[in-house]
């Protein structure tokens, strides 16, 4: 596996029955539907695999972004991770 694009999280939120979304910029390289990606919580680090990719525009400030959905393990994870308030960081996304 290898790098294969830097992420810049800019703001994460609960998909209505999807589990987490997060959405930002995609800084470098190209992201894609089977990629992963490790993210801060604050408190520890966790890695997803992405199910979706999507062009997205903000709903306040009109910018737009890429949108990225995960793949659970299964629904306790999902459940763990769905609320999850993330901080801004810049993450690097992992070529499967």
């Amino acid at each position: 596996m290898k790098i294969t694009a830097r992420y810049k999280l800019l703001q994460s939120a609960r998909a209505n029955g999807k589990g987490l979304m997060v959405w930002g910029d995609v800084l470098e390289g190209h992201v894609k539907a089977g990629d992963f990606i490790t993210f801060s919580t604050g408190r520890e680090e966790i890695t997803l695999q992405i199910a979706s990719v999507e062009t997205s525009t903000d709903s306040i400030s009109a910018d737009t972004g890429v949108a990225l959905l995960f793949t659970y393990k299964g629904e306790k994870q999902k459940k763990a991770v769905e609320s999850l308030q993330l901080p801004i960081q810049v993450v690097e996304i992992i070529g499967k």
